[in-house]
């Protein structure tokens, strides 16, 4: 992704205070867990409204081609296993 470490950090930890996501350790790693599976059915819904679309802000591409499509697939297929 094209965000710096901290940034995402900063988002995470806005996350996590507000009760979405839930952590835990796992060595060096950090492992974060969405608290409602709701969430992720709005993520999938936008997802495939953006699917359905021809175009996605006036390029004459698909939406699937678009980067951040690809970003949010890959980011929830990584957050629901």
């Amino acid at each position: 992704m094209d965000i710096e470490q901290s940034n995402i950090s900063q988002y995470l930890a806005v996350l996590r205070k507000q009760g979405i996501v839930s952590f835990r350790k796992d060595g060096l790693r950090v492992m974060y867990k969405v608290n409602y599976p709701q969430i992720l059915e709005v993520i999938g819904m936008v997802d495939n409204m953006l699917l359905s679309r021809t175009t996605f802000d006036g390029l004459d591409k698909p939406a699937s081609d678009h980067r951040w499509h690809r970003k949010m697939s890959a980011c929830q297929k990584r957050v629901q296993s």
